[in-house]
C-alpha cells in the first residue's frame, strides 16, 4: 500500500508554502549560494511537515539503517552513547552509520545532503548543534530525534539534558564541602557548546544562591589562556595543559577544581601527580559524565551521572517508533505531538572530593 509520503511532491510543498518549486529544492538541499529569509525557510519546513514530504521516493521495504551523529569520539562518554545506541538499533533490526562532525559547521551542513543521497530511514543527533535550525531542516527530510539541552522552543521530538541542573548539583556538592572558591576548567565555552554554557550557568546560579558572586568561580579555557588548539588532541590533553595555567593563577585562592567532563579531569589528575600534588589532599576535583574509568581505584573521581547512554538508547527507540508510524499510517502522526524525555541526574561521590582542610579556610 502506498502511503501519503509516497505521493507528496515538491510542487505540492511549494504551493502550500507559497514559493517556487526551485526554492523548495534549494532550501531542502541547503544550497550554499542561495539566500533565503528564516520566514521563507520556516514556511517550507512547515509545509514539508504538514504534507509529510521527505524529498525522495522510498519503497515500503525501506532501508533499515539510521544515522547516529556525534561531535567527538575522543570522549569516552560519546563512545558509550554510540555503543548503546547501536546495540539497541541492532536489537530492533536496524544498522547504524556513525557520522562524527567534530562540531564543524560545514560537516554538520553536509548531513542534509547525506540524508537525501544515502538510503537511511532516519537520524539521531547525540548532541545539540549550535544552529538549531539544522535539526528542523533535517526533520523535514527524514524522521529526526535529537539529544538536546532543555529548550522549549525546539518543536521536535527530543531527549532532554538539563545542563543547568547538572551545574547546580556540582556546585552544591563543592559548597557543602566548604569549597567556596573553585576553578572551572574546559577546552572552550562558547555558543557552539550549549551544554557547557548551561552547566557553567548552573554552577554560577548555585553559588549566587549561597551568597557568593562570580569572582568565586575562576574560568580557565584554551582561549582564555591564549593556547592554540593545535596539538591539543583531546580533552585529556587539554586537562594536562590547562591545570598548570590554572594553578599558577588561582592555586593560592581556590581549593576545588571543576572539570567540565571526566576526560579533562583525568588529564588534570595526572598532571597534578607530576607536580607532587595530591587529590583530594591539596585540591578536590569533580567531573561530569560518570564514565566507567571514574570508578577505578587509582582514579576514584567524584562525578555526575546524567545517564547519557540511556538517553542515546531512548533516542533510538523514539526514532524507530517515528519511522514505523511514518510508514504504516496514512497520516503524518509525527506532527500530532512532541515527545520529550529527561533523566534526573545524580552525583556519585568518590574519594576525589572531601571537606576543605583547615589551613585553606
Amino acid at each position: 500500500m502506498r502511503t501519503k509520503r509516497d505521493t507528496v511532491t515538491a510542487k505540492q510543498v511549494a504551493e502550500l508554502a507559497g514559493v517556487s518549486q526551485s526554492t523548495v529544492s534549494m532550501i531542502l538541499n541547503n544550497y550554499e549560494n542561495a539566500s533565503f529569509t528564516e520566514v521563507t525557510r520556516q514556511k517550507v519546513l512547515d509545509a514539508c511537515n504538514t504534507l509529510g514530504y521527505t524529498g525522495f521516493y522510498q519503497k515500503d521495504n525501506h532501508e533499515r539503517t539510521i544515522f547516529l551523529i556525534v561531535p567527538s569520539l575522543s570522549n569516552l562518554s560519546y563512545v558509550k552513547q554510540v555503543t548503546t545506541a547501536q546495540q539497541r538499533a541492532m536489537e530492533l533490526g536496524y544498522t547504524c552509520l556513525i557520522f562524527n562532525t567534530f562540531r564543524n559547521t560545514s560537516l554538520e551542513n553536509n548531513i542534509l545532503t547525506l540524508l537525501q543521497t544515502i538510503p537511511v530511514s532516519g537520524v539521531v543527533f547525540l548532541y545539540q548543534p549550535e544552529n538549531l535550525s539544522l535539526l528542523q531542516r533535517a526533520g523535514a527530510i527524514k524522521p529526526t530525534v535529537a539529544v538536546c539541552d532543555r529548550n522549549l522552543d525546539l518543536k521536535m521530538d527530543n531527549i532532554e539534558v538539563n545542563s543547568y541542573g547538572i551545574g547546580k548539583i556540582i556546585a552544591e556538592h563543592m559548597i557543602s564541602q566548604g569549597h567556596t572558591n573553585v576553578m572551572y576548567i574546559a577546552t572552550d565555552i562558547s555558543p557552539k557548546y550549549i551544554t557547557r554554557l548551561q552547566r557553567l550557568e548552573g554552577i554560577k546560579g548555585c553559588y549566587r544562591d549561597h551568597g557568593f558572586d562570580a569572582e568565586h568561580i575562576k574560568i580557565c579555557t584554551l582561549k582564555s589562556e591564549n593556547i592554540s588548539t593545535r596539538g591539543v588532541a583531546d580533552d585529556y590533553k587539554a586537562g594536562v595543559i590547562l591545570i598548570e595555567k590554572a594553578l599558577t593563577k588561582y592555586g593560592d585562592t581556590c581549593t576545588g577544581i571543576i572539570g567540565y567532563n571526566d576526560m579533562i579531569c583525568f588529564g588534570i589528575i595526572d598532571a597534578m601527580k607530576q607536580m607532587n600534588l595530591s587529590v583530594p589532599g591539596d585540591y578536590s576535583i569533580i567531573g561530569c559524565d560518570n564514565i566507567y574509568l571514574t570508578d577505578l581505584s587509582s582514579i576514584s573521581l567524584t562525578s555526575v551521572e546524567h545517564y547519557a547512554h540511556l538517553r542515546a538508547r531512548d533516542a533510538v527507540e523514539l526514532l524507530l517508533r517515528k519511522i514505523k508510524d511514518n510508514y504504516e499510517h496514512s497520516t503524518d502522526v509525527s506532527t500530532t505531538g512532541i515527545t520529550r524525555v529527561e533523566y534526573e541526574p545524580k552525583i556519585i561521590i568518590r574519594s576525589s572530593t572531601r571537606n576543605i582542610r583547615r589551613h585553606h579556610q
